[in-house]
């Protein structure tokens, strides 16, 4: 029974010394997110019970609601890409939205910069596309930071974003980027 006892003590330990070892080296605010992507230097909290699919390269993740599927369904995900020096968001943000007023199947809502938590300058443009048979609303935040760009994207049907908004919005004032 002591032998029980002290395997399962030490099991415990173990377990603790691996959590914290997940968050180990990060900065504090990074860490207390529920998503962290170490190697591409991004954090946030998705939606509860949102999946993850993560990859490598310039999309290093993607989030999706399980219950959905099919076109339209709500998701988020994140690229990086290095951006070019002294590149400002908004100037990103502009040149994107101009190529997308060009196919004549975007519509522009509205362009807002917001200031994150993380107290990081970015810019949010959420537009319509008809490009799909079903219109999808999409909210894009631009963050340049460490010589890279950060582009968090969602996007759902646009009869569905408004039940979603609420979730993606907090999720944008999460992001932290290139700490």
């Amino acid at each position: 029974m002591p032998s029980r006892v002290i395997i399962l003590a030490c099991l415990a330990l173990a377990a603790g010394v691996i959590i914290a070892g997940c968050t180990a080296g990060l900065p504090p605010d990074v860490a207390a997110c529920g998503y962290v992507n170490p190697a591409a230097r991004f954090a946030l909290n998705p939606p509860a019970g949102w999946k993850v699919l993560e990859s490598t390269g310039g999309l290093p993740a993607i989030f999706t609601k399980p219950a959905d599927t099919g076109p339209g369904r709500p998701n988020l995900s994140v690229s990086v890409d290095p951006a070019p020096p002294l590149t400002m968001a908004k100037d990103i943000a502009d040149a994107n939205v101009r190529r997308l007023e060009n196919s004549g199947k975007f519509r522009l809502i509205s362009e807002d910069q917001v200031t994150l938590a993380s107290g990081q300058v970015a810019w949010v443009v959420t537009g319509e596309t008809t490009a799909t048979p079903r219109p999808v609303t999409e909210r894009q935040l631009y963050v340049v930071a460490r010589d890279r760009l950060y582009v968090l994207t969602a996007a759902a049907a646009s009869d569905e974003f408004p039940e979603e908004e609420a979730d993606f919005d907090a999720c944008f004032r999460s992001l932290i980027a290139g700490w």
